[in-house]
């Protein structure tokens, strides 16, 4: 129940209000409306082309996501034109609001999109702008209008309602907020029978006057305050940048809200409204010049205040390690460019789970706090902490705050207060808490209900105190208490939304794919003179790989519409890059060589005109094909099979590695709930799934690959499958792809090896993490599927078993299986997710377990596939590291231009001795941060690095 429920259950507070609402506001004049309707939105430029009709109360205007422009114009009658004038304006939808007779500036933005506290302000939702006094005699509005639904609800049409001018009693409406301030503070202190009558004797002073009925209640909001606790109070908008609309809208919307809430900050003094991700600011710098310019001048004034080190508020399970450093160096360059200063919080409410890792990079790229709510959505175990200091896989330790009323678009009312304080477990440590206010995902942020009822609880009677202020500020003096908070140590794991890890397939390879190639073709540059390096080229490409990181747009929770737009998107960014590559690569020779974009050595094979070549290739670094006619077998390893295709064994280093069964392809029940393309029923496994049988199976012999394909056949789907090993390899490949065609069903490859143990080690950004495989608690039991990267590995009597993947990242490892899941077919909000094709690889690696860097070095092969082109020369290695768990990741100009950036990080959580060598000439070089600051000399010769850690080398 939220808190504001309890105050809609009181039926005699709600009549009252109704009664209070008919008696502020009196109509004096309607506008006469026109408008245009059409399928995608028109641009203010051009919106006086279109051709307008007449529209009346009640006509439909718009289906899901179309757009129009409306025309408004009346004559305001001369004896009301110095009272208070307010315009009350319900289209059916959002919009824009612009003065015909002034510039491209907004004047206000309206929309239906509330919390419940929103229909219970003086007018619901936002659909009021305001009128200056003394109010001209015409008024020529136009509104660019669009209809995305009601809240949350992907239904209905556009349906104007009105555009009225309303004289507004403003003494009147005072009253009302203070009658529903006390309202909900009785409600918040059990219906307290003396602030009952105290607003009933309120109602009826009212009559005489509302200055009589404010009267009655004043002293109340001037009292003794509840002092045992602050809420520092921050108006908030949590816009997604896509989910349940285009991305086109969202742009839209970013205009529609920072309009509104550049009206809230002109009426009210002390309010702050926090904005994060740049990418908004910059989509409204690209659209709306004049309306930048207004943000700009309040950022500047600390009116409103940039929140958020990242460039958008991104997935933290999905995107590499380095992708994460991105977010945070492209969005602090933005604040700084901008705005002059950074960002101290890294701020992400809504995000699907907190990778083990996510501290040290952030405390590495000079961002001391870390702010969520979402682990208060946990379904099975209630999380321990609101305040509390978290520490890292590499022990690294930020400081967290989560606000205890547990939501981003709180109301603002003594209700929300005193669920700040009774969800509060540090209340006794710590006293003082955060609260966001306002109206997430596209509705606008805080309405003035929401400030009003926050103004008036300064000094409200035992309630605690609210003040306005700035979320920085508040960590600011959190820090003092530091000292005496909890610490929790690991992952911080949401136990809700796992479906995400694989919903939207196609998104999640072609993510990893412009991730790598980004790094690729920043190390081939690199090995040039810097002069040449396409650094703005480069840096734009990433901008648009870590938009298409937000948080509804790479877990797989948006609209179709949005995930036609990103495959557009991804293959011309795949493009460019390989544009980039060829740009730098090729010669007017015609002999072929092959460039390896991984940190470690391999031997390769391809097949090119129907011949087999091969090559040993240096880590970043090529050598030339040269033909080969025959293969030796791989004596490492042994494989067999059954007759239907099935592996009946697996042998290395004179061990059997297959227990029961290794690739089982099952396809599980994936029934639909509230969150569909977000979750997966946390017991799925108990239900008997489909195991698929072969419907033929053929033998792969070809140059240094053997094997079997084999075809499945599954209702509407097909899945082809090549289970091959490779003659200088010890490992097995499964190279699929599958024609998916069900509904509400998943696919999953289930292995049950003879190694097993307690604990899963699970490869995570730029480092490691160990989980239970145990399925006893809750705890345990609630880690049902969990998120990895490259690879994953059970050890024991001395041995490793490893999962390795190119695209996939949910697994289950419990009861000695693990299981990979392949895809999933949910419908909703994408009726046709992941419907189609696709083409992926996995596969499985024996090793010793005092040889964990082999896995590392097969999962990075994997991923990291070589690039052939035309030259004369070989390129040597970029970079050389002489221990192989330590993965150099990214190779780059600096971000001052002057120099390079080498990054490594440690990958199987131990510490290691090691030297690294380039090949690129150089001065100088320095350790540094993540955002390439605190430089301090180095000797590469001798380097340690403790488990996980990450370290940056500046070469000048």
């Amino acid at each position: 129940m939220e808190p504001v429920d309890i105050l809609i259950q009181d039926t005699e507070t709600m009549k009252a209000l109704d009664e209070l609402r008919s008696r502020i506001f009196t109509k004096v004049a309607s506008f006469d409306v026109l408008y245009a309707p059409s399928k995608e939105p028109v641009s203010y430029i051009d919106h006086e082309r279109l051709e307008y009709r007449k529209i009346y109360k009640g006509m439909t205007w718009a289906s899901l996501y179309d757009a129009a422009w409306f025309k408004l114009d009346v004559d305001i009658p001369e004896e009301v034109r110095n009272k208070d004038l307010i315009a009350h304006i319900d289209i059916g939808g959002e919009g824009l609001v612009y003065d015909r007779e002034k510039t491209i500036d907004p004047i206000g933005a309206v929309t239906l999109n509330t919390s419940k506290i929103d229909y219970y302000q003086a007018l619901v939702a936002k659909t009021y702008v305001d009128i200056p006094i003394p109010c001209p005699s015409h008024l020529s509005w136009d509104i660019d209008a669009g209809y995305n639904g009601y809240y949350n609800k992907l239904c209905g049409h556009g349906i104007f309602k009105k555009a009225d001018i309303l004289i507004q009693d403003k003494e009147g409406k005072d009253f009302f907020y203070d009658y529903l301030t006390i309202s909900c503070l009785m409600c918040a202190q059990n219906y307290d029978e003396g602030l009952r009558k105290l607003l009933r004797e309120s109602i009826k002073a009212s009559y005489i006057s509302f200055s009589e009925g404010r009267a009655v209640l004043a002293p109340l909001f001037n009292g003794t305050l509840d002092e045992s606790l602050t809420i520092t109070a921050v108006g908030h908008s949590h816009l997604d940048l896509a989910w349940l609309w285009p991305v086109r809208e969202t742009k839209r919307k970013a205009q529609r809200t920072f309009t509104f809430q550049l009206r809230n900050i002109g009426k009210y003094d002390s309010y702050i409204y926090g904005a994060s991700q740049p990418q908004q600011f910059e989509f409204i710098k690209q659209n709306n010049k004049e309306l930048y310019k207004r943000i700009k001048e309040k950022v500047l004034s600390g009116n409103l205040e940039t929140q958020g080190a990242m460039w958008v508020e991104a997935d933290n399970n999905v995107p590499s390690g380095e992708a994460l450093i991105r977010q945070i160096i492209i969005g602090q360059r933005f604040w700084r460019d901008e705005f002059g200063k950074t960002q101290k919080i890294c701020w992400l409410p809504d995000v699907f789970g907190y990778n083990g890792n996510l501290l040290q990079i952030l405390k590495k790229c000079e961002v001391p706090y870390f702010l969520t709510i979402k682990l208060s959505w946990n379904e099975h175990n209630h999380f321990p902490s609101r305040s509390f200091v978290w520490r890292g896989v590499d022990s690294s330790e930020i400081l967290v705050h989560m606000p205890p009323a547990e939501t981003y678009n709180a109301a603002a009312s003594p209700l929300c207060a005193k669920a700040t304080k009774d969800n509060y477990p540090e209340l006794n440590l710590c006293d003082k808490a955060l609260m966001l206010y306002g109206i997430g995902d596209g509705g606008g942020g805080p309405s003035e209900v929401q400030i009003e009822m926050g103004l008036r609880q300064k000094s409200l009677a035992n309630s605690p105190k609210v003040k306005f202020g700035r979320a920085e500020d508040f960590f600011l003096e959190l820090e003092n208490d530091r000292a005496k908070l909890p610490t929790y140590s690991g992952e911080l794991y949401l136990e809700k939304h796992q479906g995400t890890y694989t919903t939207q397939a196609f998104n999640k390879k072609a993510n990893r794919r412009c991730e790598l190639g980004l790094q690729c073709v920043e190390a081939l540059y690199a090995r040039n003179d810097i002069s040449s390096y396409p650094y703005d080229e480069i840096n734009e490409l990433w901008k648009r790989v870590l938009f298409l990181q937000f948080h509804d747009i790479l877990p797989g929770s948006s609209i179709h519409r949005v995930y036609e737009e990103s495959r557009v998107e991804y293959e011309e960014i795949l493009k460019q890059i390989n544009e980039l590559e060829n740009r730098v690569l090729e010669s007017s020779s015609k002999e072929k060589y092959a460039y390896n974009p991984s940190p470690f050595e391999r031997e390769y094979d391809i097949k090119l005109d129907g011949k087999w070549y091969s090559a040993i290739l240096p880590p970043l670094g090529s050598s030339k094909l040269i033909e080969k006619a025959s293969f030796d077998e791989n004596s490492n390893i042994s494989v067999s099979f059954n007759e239907d295709g099935s592996i009946s064994s697996f042998k290395a280093f004179d061990k059997e590695f297959k227990k029961g069964f290794l690739n089982k392809l099952c396809v599980y029940d994936d029934p639909k709930l509230h969150y569909n393309a977000w979750d997966i029923d946390w017991e799925y496994y108990k239900k008997t799934p489909i195991v698929l049988k072969a419907d033929s199976v053929k033998d792969i012999n070809d140059g240094p690959v053997r094997g079997k394909r084999i075809s499945y056949k599954f209702s509407k789907s097909e899945i082809t499958q090549d289970v091959v090993t490779n003659s200088h390899s010890n490992a097995i490949y499964f190279h699929t792809k599958v024609s998916w065609h069900e509904e509400d069903k998943m696919l999953r490859a289930e292995f049950e090896p003879a190694v097993f143990s307690d604990e899963v080690l699970c490869d995570i950004q730029d480092g490691v993490i160990k989980r239970t495989t145990k399925n006893e608690t809750l705890i345990e039991k609630a880690q049902f599927e969990i998120c990895f990267q490259k690879w994953a590995s059970v050890n024991s009597d001395g041995f490793a078993f490893a999962l390795l993947n190119d695209s996939k990242y949910g697994l289950r490892a419990k009861d000695g299986v693990l299981s990979l899941n392949l895809l999933r077919s949910p419908t909703y909000p994408d009726m046709s997710a992941d419907r189609g094709m696709h083409e992926f690889t996995y596969a499985i690696l024996p090793c010793r377990d005092d040889d964990m860097g082999q896995i590392v070095k097969y999962a990075h092969n994997l991923n990291r596939l070589p690039i052939i082109y035309n030259s004369q020369d070989s390129l040597e290695s970029l970079v050389y590291i002489s221990s192989d768990t330590l993965v150099c990741d990214t190779v780059k100009l600096s971000e001052d231009k002057k120099g390079r950036v080498v990054r490594v990080y440690e990958a199987i959580g131990q510490s290691v001795k090691a030297s690294i060598e380039v090949s690129f000439k150089y001065d100088k070089v320095f350790e540094c941060n993540l955002i390439e600051n605190d430089r301090k000399a180095v000797d590469l010769s001798n380097l340690t690095f403790g488990p996980c850690e990450i370290k940056t080398f500046y070469f000048e």
